[in-house]
């Protein structure tokens, strides 16, 4: 039996040592939920930026989950309902707003550090009734690719400066009439199917004629004379055959890798894709040049839109300190330098991330436009609303109304306002 002494002894060291934190007390471990590390093409560069992560803040473990994009919403919504949160995961755009409204998400502006690096306005993509709900990190904005070959067939030895030059252009490439193959060319390719979303790609169109999708109260504003102007020019290209009819954003990528269309809208992840495609693989790149889509006045680009990849944080975690942290590492200059090692192309959210060595590669000089892009001319997608993917879809349905059975552009225009401001409860 223990003296009283030993005893006392005895209980105070253990007192001592259980108030001195193990490490496994001391490791906060985070649990992120993504699609890049489902696909192959990323997974390596997911596990490198967590690997660096790790060894810069020892005391944060990073619990990968990935999830196949497809599956992703669905995962989140589900087990955030269910109690079941992860700490931070990734987001499509359109999918902050549902999950905001489902009430999972935590409001960022008072964890999230370095926010005066972001670029100007980039913050505001999700900021929802005054709460930073989402944070971007992988801008993909829309530009214009242009087949200079085409271009030079039809007389021309530069991309066009206006508008007007461009749908000029696109006139005097469609009337080269077939290509060496027998296919038919085009002057500018435009979706005309109505599938989930695919809308976005007119808002360039509205924008670029002054049109509005909402005003800065969130009212929807698309029935103007610009919005009308701006189909009107849609229905009169396919009546013209400048653009090919009833084809989907993936189909008009395999003409303009086939070289048939001269000049084509899209994110900076084609250029890999259009080298897949081409039957001229990587040598298709010498053919076209990537510049930002003209507007009506030269030397001021279109609006055009940004499709971002978001990182959101949820109110169950007991980590959002944590969380914010590693944010600010994957959206930073350390994560983003890594990111592109590994050949993914990434664009800077940051202005210290757009200085990392990396963009100043000669392989990597043609995501200069883009870059360009997101700190100009750019606007994110303007989905802070549940309903906008509903809204975008009904957009595409009323391009396919114009475009393919030449119906009224006042009409449709008119009639889709008063749909979209029904799902809007507007």
């Amino acid at each position: 039996m223990f003296k009283p002494r030993v005893l006392l002894v005895l209980v105070l060291v253990f007192v001592t040592l259980a108030a001195i934190p193990t490490q496994a007390q001391d490791t906060v471990t985070l649990e992120f939920v993504n699609w890049i590390g489902a696909e192959e093409a990323t997974a390596d560069d997911l596990e490198a930026m967590i690997a660096d992560f790790e060894a810069r803040h020892p005391n944060i473990k990073i619990d990968n989950q990935p999830v196949p994009f497809n599956q992703s919403l669905e995962t989140l919504l589900t087990r955030s309902l269910g109690g079941d949160a992860p700490d931070v995961s990734m987001a499509h755009v359109t999918w902050v707003a549902p999950l905001n409204d489902a009430g999972v998400l935590t409001p960022l502006q008072d964890l999230l550090p370095n926010q005066d690096d972001y670029v100007e306005g980039i913050l505001d993509a999700m900021t929802i009734d005054g709460d930073m709900m989402a944070v971007p990190w992988a801008p993909s904005p829309i530009a214009m690719y242009v087949n200079m070959e085409l271009l030079e067939q039809a007389g021309y030895s530069e991309p066009p400066k206006t508008w007007d030059e461009m749908i000029e252009m696109a006139y005097a490439v469609t009337a080269l009439g077939t290509a060496a193959d027998g296919g038919q060319i085009y002057g500018l390719g435009v979706s005309s199917q109505p599938l989930v979303g695919a809308g976005y790609f007119l808002l360039p169109f509205i924008w670029a004629f002054g049109g509005e999708f909402q005003d800065e109260a969130g009212n929807i504003v698309l029935d103007s004379p610009e919005t009308v102007a701006a189909f009107t020019q849609v229905q009169q290209l396919f009546n013209d055959g400048v653009s090919p009819s009833g084809l989907e954003i993936r189909n008009l990528r395999e003409l303009f890798a086939q070289g048939r269309i001269a000049f084509h809208w899209d994110i900076e992840q084609m250029v890999q894709t259009f080298a897949n495609l081409s039957p001229r693989g990587e040598e298709f790149r010498n053919a076209y040049e990537i510049v930002l889509i003209p507007g009506m006045e030269e030397g001021v680009p279109a609006p055009t839109v940004t499709i971002y990849h978001m990182l959101v944080i949820y109110e169950d975690t007991p980590y959002k300190e944590e969380a914010a942290m590693f944010i600010d590492y994957l959206t930073g200059p350390d994560g983003l330098t890594i990111y592109n090692d590994y050949g993914s192309n990434k664009l800077p959210v940051r202005k210290s991330s757009s200085e990392i060595e990396f963009f100043s590669r000669e392989e990597a000089s043609f995501l200069d436009v883009f870059i360009q892009a997101v700190q100009g001319p750019a606007r994110a997608m303007p989905a802070k609303d549940s309903a906008f993917l509903a809204a975008m879809e009904a957009v595409a349905v009323a391009n396919q109304r114009v475009a393919l059975n030449n119906e009224d552009p006042a009409q449709v225009v008119q009639e889709l306002q008063t749909e979209i401001k029904d799902l809007y409860g507007q």
